[in-house]
């Protein structure tokens, strides 16, 4: 028997009916004409992979989240109808592993920050919704949690982010049976501090421009997390920055990758009242990308500079930025964060010296 040769037109139409389909059940964008090319076929097909995964894991979410918001040994919802929910239910050993990682949340009390109870659900969630497979295999089972984790909202203040750390590794420990190592602990760390937003971003950046019929959709998906969404004037700022991203050719170099990346998330993630005020919004993306390290070729720190301020001329709605601005941005590419801490460790030494003295 001869190998079915696919072809782009067979496997877009496919897609369209996908997509029709999930337009049906959730509302879903669709574009509406099939996709004309490969890298137009891979792009739709992740963002439809995405939607389902969403939708058929939300009755889940949906359920962990009432159990961390009400107050401990007072759930809304019986444990074992949660742990009913999980595709591990039918498997004991795993249904058993589910069943002590619910029943450790419906005991803690509700966390009083709303970013760590997102990061909590999103960790409670992620054994929930695991294949059998996965809850019962350790190393597996951390890796889902920590990418849960890291695509749930970043957790800002740092006695919040210590709460939600806390609270994952007594999660993985519950999960696992034993105590997260010090690497553990360190990948928990490393995901609840990442910025979802500037990871999709960068992922937008370093690939090709994407085709004209999926730019609008990328862009709205972007948009869509942003404080702004619902403020129109603002909501047209952030598009057009995240536009000029999403329509641009394939970035490359590391360095440039991250700071435009960063100074992308820090017009997405900010306030309306920010995002409509030409200084506030300089400012925030500056600082978004004086906490990057500085490159250490003063060639790329010149490339780094150009393409931050093409982000903040986006987002100015100028052609070309000031020379003002442009030493701004140029002095916040070669900040080094080390130096910051060194500085105020110096001063703290400083202020010691200062008491000897008296």
């Amino acid at each position: 028997m001869s190998k079915k040769i696919n072809t782009i037109q067979d496997l877009a139409a496919r897609l369209s009916v996908v997509e029709a389909k999930l337009n049906t059940l959730s509302g879903f964008e669709s574009i509406g004409v099939d996709a004309s090319s490969i890298q137009e076929l891979n792009i739709r097909l992740s963002i439809v992979e995405n939607a389902v995964d969403t939708l058929i894991e939300a009755p889940a979410v949906d359920a962990v989240a009432e159990l961390v918001a009400a107050p401990a040994y007072q759930s809304p919802i019986a444990i074992d109808e949660v742990v009913a929910l999980s595709p591990a239910a039918e498997v004991p050993a795993a249904a058993a592993i589910v069943t002590d990682v619910i029943a450790a949340q419906a005991a803690s009390e509700a966390p009083a920050d709303e970013q760590v109870a997102e990061v909590v659900t999103a960790a409670v969630a992620a054994v929930v919704n695991a294949e059998a497979e996965v809850v019962t295999d350790s190393s597996a089972l951390i890796a889902a949690i920590v990418e849960a984790v890291a695509d749930a909202q970043t957790v800002s203040e740092p006695a919040s982010s210590q709460a939600a750390i806390d609270a994952v590794v007594a999660i993985i420990e519950t999960a696992t049976g034993e105590a997260p190592s010090a690497e553990v602990i360190a990948q928990v760390t490393e995901a609840i501090e990442a910025c979802p937003t500037e990871a999709a971003i960068s992922e937008v950046i370093s690939a090709e421009a994407a085709p004209a019929a999926v730019v609008e959709t990328i862009i709205n998906e972007i948009v869509a997390e942003s404080p702004s969404a619902e403020v129109p004037a603002a909501a047209e700022i952030v598009n057009a920055v995240v536009e000029s991203v999403v329509s641009a050719d394939a970035e490359t170099q590391p360095d440039v990758v991250a700071a435009v990346a960063a100074a992308v998330a820090a017009v997405v993630n900010a306030e309306p009242e920010v995002v409509q005020d030409a200084e506030a919004i300089t400012d925030a993306i500056t600082a978004a990308v004086a906490e990057l390290s500085a490159p250490e070729s003063a060639a790329v720190q010149i490339q780094v500079a150009e393409a931050v301020a093409e982000i903040i001329a986006a987002a100015t709605s100028v052609e070309q930025v000031d020379t003002e601005v442009l030493a701004q941005v140029t002095e916040a590419v070669a900040a080094d964060p080390e130096l910051d801490v060194i500085d105020e460790r110096l001063s703290l030494i400083e202020q010691k010296l200062l008491s000897l003295g008296k």
